[in-house]
């Protein structure tokens, strides 16, 4: 299936007037029940998990800028295969201007973890921060207390029925 090329109304995320549309797009990469995750340990008050992603950049299709993405912020060389999991419209209001993002969601998988978890600075953060410390690991998808919505920004959680469907997980008994 051919990505749309999103060429008109893009606008990066930190120059967007309130209320613009953002393109995004963003890889849940799973190895077998387990999925990568990231958080900012510079800020330690706030430990919730992100999901690998960001802006789409003019002229890219979501696909491509998934795949720039997940490259830029995890470091890794891998690039796996990826299908499209869900798309959607989403008002973020954890940011000072709340926008509405226009969000692909991908899922990826892999047969072996390059590592248990990794830290790396991301160089092009769409917050015009200078580089951001992410650290990475893996989050098992089984255990009831990793799928709470407080543990996610931006409501990276919803999209987690579909997946654990997908890979077909059931939750562990409490």
């Amino acid at each position: 299936m051919t990505q749309p090329v999103l060429t008109r109304y893009h606008v990066p995320a930190n120059e967007a007037p309130e209320g613009h549309l953002v393109f995004k797009a963003y890889v849940y990469l799973t190895c077998e029940r387990d999925l990568l995750v990231m958080y900012e340990p510079e800020m330690p008050e706030d430990s919730r998990w992100w999901i690998p992603g960001g802006t789409v950049d003019p002229g890219e299709s979501f696909l491509q800028g998934a795949l720039r993405e997940f490259a830029e912020e995890t470091g890794l060389q891998t690039r796996p295969a990826l299908d499209l999991l869900s798309r959607e419209a989403y008002l973020c209001t954890e940011t000072p201007r709340p926008t509405w993002q226009m969000r692909a969601l991908f899922h990826g998988r892999i047969s072996r973890k390059p590592a248990l978890s990794w830290d790396h600075y991301e160089h092009h953060s769409s917050r015009g921060e200078g580089s951001i410390l992410m650290r990475y690991q893996w989050l098992d998808l089984t255990e009831p207390a990793n799928l709470l919505p407080d543990r996610f920004h931006l409501d990276f959680q919803r999209p987690l029925p579909l997946l654990r469907h997908r890979l077909g997980l059931t939750a562990k008994a409490p």
